[in-house]
């Protein structure tokens, strides 16, 4: 047994496109992120990159095809990978037991075939500057 350590980086947005900002504008955000990580992934061929929210992946889907495509091929090399689970990024400070698998139940009737497809997680994650806890399936 080794007792080298491994320490693994991996690039993350955390987005919240409509908190203070008019839609347009948060998903003018995600748009200039994702292309900002597909162009990281370009130069940098060990580098992974992960971004939760379904929604995310719809409005690349319905506004940017091409992007999402290149997302798509990112995702099947294992270098992209859909984290959450939820339409959007919640708030986790004070949920009620029945509040937060209701909310996640909600990406699955939302999202098209072709985003449920890339955007179904393996992992699910909840980050918020208010209170942070993550979990793992």
């Amino acid at each position: 047994m080794s007792n080298e350590r491994k320490v693994h980086l991996i690039g993350n947005a955390h987005l919240d496109p409509i908190w203070l900002w008019r839609w347009q504008e948060g998903c003018g955000e995600v748009l200039q992120t994702f292309r900002s990580a597909l162009d990281r992934l370009n130069e940098y061929p060990d580098f992974v990159f992960t971004c939760s929210s379904a929604s995310y992946y719809k409005w690349v889907e319905e506004i940017a095809p091409d992007m999402f495509e290149e997302i798509r091929e990112r995702v099947k090399e294992g270098r992209w990978v859909p984290v959450n689970g939820w339409w959007v990024q919640p708030d986790c400070n004070i949920p009620s037991a029945r509040a937060l698998p209701a909310r996640h139940s909600i990406r699955s009737s939302t999202t098209t075939k072709n985003s449920a497809e890339y955007a179904k997680p393996h992992i699910t994650w909840t980050l918020s500057a208010t209170a942070e806890c993550f979990l793992s399936s």
